[in-house]
């Protein structure tokens, strides 16, 4: 005959949040592309702080002092969807300035200039603070991770007041458990020698653990087979825990003539009696 324990309860709520913190976020991922400066060897008509060789100079971080800037950059292959593009500035004077963006995305064998898009608005800065422009709207829908290639060019008007530090872009990838082949409401345990998921309902597992007393639910085998090991067990007054095992939290004293649960080590486990 199986007995629910509170060795049971708690083995299975600590498989459940085990599973919970082991799962993914969200499946979102970032990446930074740092700018080139307009002008670095082009045609571009740049100011007086311009450094030919790009970025800025006399700086230590990879940005544009002159509100231009060029990115450049590939479509990680694993992206599902773009969730955001975000150009980054920081602020050298206290102002608002109007800025002007234009995308071009192509990919191997495709004019450079398959799909383009423009976009225009205002921005405020201030000094020594950090601002970001959006510029997702122009992204196409239907980018194709590991495929396509972008450039993106940034103008900020007037020049002077801001620098640009870089480009952000968040996008969603694929779920890995999203394709394990678990109904909803199962929990992925493991896989089989074959590589096929191992599901089980966390009603299964709470109902039926296989577990004795004083053992505690610590996962599933390559089978689904439950793993126990022995442990403690919450103390319940006038209930002995089992042999070979030790209670936690203090009830009161045991039945006259019971001594009392000593931890290994010697030490009390409870004042029990």
């Amino acid at each position: 005959m199986r007995h629910f324990t509170w060795s049971k309860l708690l083995g299975c709520l600590a498989l459940a949040l085990l599973l919970a913190v082991a799962a993914p976020p969200a499946t979102a991922d970032e990446m930074w592309v740092h700018p080139a400066q307009q002008g670095a060897g082009g045609d571009d008509d740049s100011d007086s702080d311009s450094d030919a060789g790009g970025g800025s100079s006399g700086l230590d971080y990879a940005l544009t002092p002159n509100g231009k800037a060029n990115f450049s950059f590939s479509i990680p292959e694993e992206l599902e969807a773009l969730v955001s593009a975000e150009v980054v500035l920081l602020g050298k004077k206290d102002r608002t300035l109007d800025w002007e963006a234009s995308l071009s995305v192509s990919e191997d064998g495709s004019p450079q200039d398959l799909y383009t898009a423009s976009g225009s608005g205002a921005v405020a800065v201030l000094d020594g603070f950090i601002s970001e422009v959006d510029v997702t709207s122009l992204f196409p829908a239907a980018l194709e991770g590991g495929v396509d290639v972008a450039g993106l060019r940034f103008d900020l008007h007037p020049p002077g007041h801001v620098q640009i530090v870089g480009l952000r872009l968040i996008y969603g990838r694929p779920d890995p458990l999203a394709d394990a082949g678990c109904e909803a409401g199962e929990l992925l345990s493991g896989f089989d020698s074959d590589g096929a998921p191992v599901c089980v309902g966390f009603g299964d597992v709470v109902a039926d653990v296989s577990c004795g007393d004083g053992e505690v639910l610590t996962g599933f085998d390559g089978d689904g087979a439950p793993v126990c090991v022995a442990g403690r067990v919450m103390c319940r007054r006038h209930v002995p825990p089992p042999v070979g095992t030790s209670c936690y939290g203090h009830v009161g004293r045991w039945p006259s003539g019971l001594p009392p649960v000593r931890a290994p080590g010697g030490g009390r486990r409870g004042q029990l009696g």
